[in-house]
């Protein structure tokens, strides 16, 4: 008895513990030039509210690390001199994973003996500088925050000026300044690629729902007119893509389940040499795993598979190497009553199947010759098979 209440006595004080203990978690990051992606080290982040003051200085390769944070919403201020600052509101920072940001400071150039500098935060300034009209930045925080969006960019679009849903409550096809869906231009980091959507309608670019998942997404851009010279082959907007390095310090797993599906992402470092990291997630629908689960769904609901990653591997001299994929299969269609006393249409009768693959990988060679300079090369091989 005497032992009994001992233990009950240590499982008491652990409890009273774990409770008294205030969940935290890491926001990191890197800070470069807007214009020429340069790293900037010596610059200062601060998250705001925070009481004692939490913030860091980046390193010579522009990183930060702020640790110990509790969970919440903050604004990130960002400061270097000669650059405007940069305030990122409504960053969420969640006790499951790291939160990862690339901060992007534009220079202020003046000339004089004595200046008065005001800063000025432009939210939704895009990141191309060709871009002067109709261009909006948008992270995947907002992917996740807009009403209807179902982590979907392309859903989370509809909510800005001149665009609209399309008709079909199916389809996440949108309409931008009163064009069709099929004039929108896909790319990620810079290249070209099909449309990157499950159950995509044949000669558009819209489907049921984004091949990648937004757990991948860094700071992206969507043009609804006026374009710069490099997207000339568009006619309504373009989506401009940009994947997020992986954590280079610490392995990280995820497995959720929602709406889309299950999710299993992992990213980290290679080795703890260098900076170089990868960042891999797979999803697999809700639909498919009623197929699983009773046989007779298969053929009857749709089902996918998607697949996305991107490898980042800094080096020394030799510049700044990634490689990325993307690719999705998508299987739907419908049997037919084999009891012709049971028809009343021709879809009774009718028996149809629908294959849709995707597959999209570039890999990208940057090198910085100075401040203002940079060399960039990409190679890409993509494609599309559709069989109805």
């Amino acid at each position: 008895m005497q032992r009994i209440f001992i233990l009950l006595l240590f499982t008491i004080i652990g409890i009273s513990r774990t409770y008294g203990q205030s969940l935290t978690q890491t926001v990191r990051g890197t800070v470069v030039d807007a214009e020429t992606r340069v790293t900037l080290p010596g610059a200062h982040v601060v998250l705001q509210p925070s009481d004692p003051t939490l913030g860091a200085i980046t390193d010579k390769n522009g990183n930060f690390r702020i640790s110990d944070v509790p969970v919440g919403r903050y604004r990130v201020k960002t400061s270097f001199l000669g650059y405007q600052t940069s305030v990122m509101p409504g960053v969420l920072v969640g006790s499951g994973k790291e939160v990862n940001l690339v901060i992007e400071l534009r220079e202020v150039v003046y000339k004089g003996t004595e200046v008065t500098v005001t800063a000025k935060t432009e939210k939704g300034k895009p990141e191309n500088q060709m871009a002067s009209v109709s261009a909006i930045s948008f992270s995947v925080e907002e992917t996740r925050r807009f009403a209807g969006s179902a982590d979907d960019p392309l859903r989370a679009a509809s909510a800005y000026p001149g665009v609209s849903a399309s008709a079909d409550v199916n389809s996440n096809g949108i309409v931008v300044r009163g064009n069709s869906p099929k004039g929108l231009l896909w790319l990620v980091d810079d290249i070209p690629i099909p449309n990157p959507n499950h159950f995509r309608y044949v000669g558009q670019s819209a489907g049921g729902i984004t091949i990648f998942s937004s757990q991948l997404l860094a700071n992206s851009d969507f043009y609804t007119s006026a374009f710069p010279a490099e997207y000339g082959n568009a006619l309504s907007g373009v989506f401009d893509i940009h994947f997020r390095n992986g954590n280079p310090y610490k392995r990280e797993y995820t497995v959720q389940a929602g709406i889309q599906g299950v999710e299993l992402a992992a990213e980290g470092p290679f080795t703890s040499k260098n900076e170089s990291s990868y960042l891999f997630n797979y999803r697999y629908s809700v639909f498919g795993f009623l197929q699983l689960i009773d046989p007779s769904m298969k053929n009857r609901i749709p089902s996918y598979q998607d697949l996305s990653f991107k490898i980042n591997v800094p080096t020394k001299k030799a510049g700044v190497f990634s490689l990325f994929g993307i690719g999705g299969v998508d299987r739907s269609g419908a049997k037919a009553e084999r009891d012709s006393s049971q028809w009343t249409s021709n879809d009774d009768r009718s028996e149809t199947r629908m294959a849709n693959d995707m597959g999209a990988v570039g890999l990208t060679h940057k090198l910085v010759f100075g401040r203002n300079t940079y060399l960039e090369t990409s190679i890409a091989q993509t494609g599309y098979f559709t069989r109805y």
